[in-house]
């Protein structure tokens, strides 16, 4: 599936996904309230985890260690976090910050594992 034309993920796309991934602890990520949506040019999923912060593109991506090695091995391996998403979505079990930088966020998870402009946004109530 591709973004709508505004080159982001509406609420309705991301919950189409949810049929195209399955994994049993979908239904935990999901509930647990921990996606946040990073308002800006593109929307932006943040996971945050308890041991490191992901970035979910949904349907496609996920920056998870178990992601990333069943990517590496060639197979379609399809992880809590993509698959919880759209259930997350679905059931607006999610959190939303905006006025962030998300190429600075994504630096942040991709460089220390986590995000602390999405963190500081999320507790300081920005």
């Amino acid at each position: 599936m591709v973004p709508a034309a505004t080159g982001s993920w509406s609420p309705r796309d991301i919950a189409h996904e949810a049929g195209a991934c399955r994994d049993p602890r979908a239904k935990e990520a999901a509930l647990s309230r921990r996606f946040i949506r990073v308002r800006g040019p593109l929307d932006l999923w943040v996971y945050l985890g308890g041991s490191g912060d992901y970035i979910v593109v949904p349907g496609l991506y996920c920056s998870c260690p178990k992601f990333q090695a069943g990517a590496r091995s060639g197979s379609r391996y399809c992880c809590h976090h993509l698959a919880g998403l759209p259930e997350a979505v679905k059931a607006g079990r999610y959190h939303e910050v905006e006025g962030i930088d998300q190429v600075e966020v994504v630096r942040e998870v991709l460089a220390y594992g986590r995000s602390y402009l999405v963190r500081r946004a999320l507790f300081a109530g920005v």
